[in-house]
């Protein structure tokens, strides 16, 4: 595979800025064409770079502004009229 998997290695890894090069460019580094893949060549990336997909990462969620305000004034308020 040596400079095609170098090449899109590069890619993976950022340090190609496929936004503000020319289509052509982009095709070669990507190699493909417009086109797209083969099934060959398809497989061969799957096999390398794995399946396209978002890694699923867990949202801590913290209480808005208002829900913490409210709980303030709430004890505030306990603490002043609770004789």
């Amino acid at each position: 595979m040596g400079e095609k998997g170098e090449t899109l290695d590069a890619v993976l890894k950022e340090t190609v800025d496929l936004e503000n090069i020319p289509i052509e460019e982009v095709f070669e580094n990507l190699r493909c064409s417009r086109e797209g893949l083969t099934t060959q060549a398809a497989e061969e990336r799957l096999a390398i770079f794995g399946h396209n997909k978002l890694e699923e990462k867990k949202v801590v969620l913290l209480p808005s502004t208002k829900v913490i305000l409210f709980d303030f004034l709430v004890h505030v308020f306990n603490m002043c009229f609770s004789f």
